[in-house]
């Protein structure tokens, strides 16, 4: 009797045991079926937000890139610009200006314009004139501050006067008559608006008359005309302009 109420027992704690672990295993499965759905949507959301940063990082790099373009393109055609200009400098010709200008104490002859044509006797007053290429604005620079000052000027001091938009000539006057006297360019039978024209304010011995590079046509001959502001029909000198002959 008491054997057969022991084994009862022993069947009885085994049903139940088994109950228990069952509850357990169903709970688990169930806990870990909802931690993955709900942690689903989660992971969706960080994926989103990963794939929006990207999108966003891209987006600016092509800003970037396009904005970048633009300044090369920018940069390339002002670069283009100077190096297609006739009078155009490069490093080892800017010195070569120096060194001409130092070598040289009155450093104008080989940049003196032609005398095409006068008439009356305006060229005892008007001896020459001078075409002020970049070239010859260095030289003359280097020129007067060498014999003056013993200095000779560096190459980022001569960049510093050098333009490439505006060309100008310099006239020649004898007992500080310039104020009397009137130039102009021509070219194409066309007088070409000068950007500015001064006179020598302390001796009146030189006009220098300023063009834009914009308004001339450097392939093609003009003449630079000096005359009497009275009577520019009959006292008046033309000088040939041949804008390759000059560097």
């Amino acid at each position: 009797m008491i054997k057969k109420m022991m084994l009862s027992t022993l069947i009885f704690s085994l049903v139940i045991g088994n109950i228990f672990l069952w509850t357990f295993v169903v709970k688990t499965y169930n806990d870990k079926t909802t931690s993955g759905a709900s942690s689903e949507p989660e992971n969706k959301t960080v994926s989103s937000k990963i794939k929006e940063d990207n999108d966003s990082v891209n987006e600016a790099e092509s800003e970037n890139k396009t904005v970048s373009s633009e300044i090369k393109e920018d940069s390339d055609s002002v670069n283009e610009s100077e190096s297609g200009y006739l009078y155009s400098l490069n490093e080892k010709e800017i010195e070569e200006a120096i060194q001409e200008g130092v070598n040289t104490e009155d450093y104008h002859h080989p940049y003196e314009l032609y005398k095409h044509k006068s008439a009356g006797n305006i060229g005892e007053l008007n001896y020459s004139a001078e075409i002020n290429t970049p070239y010859h604005r260095i030289a003359r620079h280097a020129s007067t501050t060498y014999f003056n000052e013993d200095y000779i000027i560096t190459k980022e001091e001569a960049k510093k006067i050098l333009d490439y938009k505006e060309l100008s000539f310099i006239v020649n006057f004898r007992e500080g008559t310039a104020r009397v006297f009137g130039v102009k360019l021509i070219q194409n039978g066309k007088t070409i608006t000068p950007a500015s024209v001064l006179n020598d304010e302390r001796n009146g011995n030189f006009k220098l008359l300023t063009l834009n590079v914009s308004d001339l046509n450097l392939d093609e001959k003009a003449y630079l005309k000096v005359f009497d502001k009275g009577n520019e029909e009959q006292q008046y000198v033309e000088y040939l302009i041949d804008f390759k002959q000059y560097k």
